[in-house]
């Protein structure tokens, strides 16, 4: 997803922690009604969750990423196989596992709508 981002034209901004890398977003998001937010880990996910809380309740259009161990590596106990969309469950408008980039740009729209 990386590569991806660096062919893209998007400015990366990084913040010391994950929460205020959300609340930023948050902020963003209500003035210019775009933004997003990259998470690596799983505990970085799990950081983000209070600020994540408040950015859904305000009906902010911030969109969540959050990797994971590698695919081959999935259920044998990794940090990053932590069950995120559980963490996720009463605050998210969708979620969903994405192998490829193009199963999540097909679901974007959809994400980008208001809760």
């Amino acid at each position: 997803m990386l590569d991806t981002m660096f062919d893209a034209p998007l400015r990366m901004v990084d913040f010391r922690h994950e929460s205020g890398a959300v609340h930023a977003a948050d902020s963003y998001s209500r003035i210019l009604k775009k933004g997003a937010v990259m998470l690596s880990t799983t505990p970085g996910h799990a950081n983000a969750l209070p600020a994540l809380a408040n950015a859904i309740h305000s009906e902010a259009p911030v969109i969540n990423i959050a990797g994971s161990a590698e695919s081959p590596n999935l259920g044998r106990g990794a940090m990053q196989d932590l069950i995120r969309l559980m963490l996720l469950n009463r605050l998210r408008r969708g979620h969903g596992k994405f192998r490829h980039l193009h199963e999540f740009l097909s679901t974007l729209p959809w994400l980008l709508g208001r809760p």
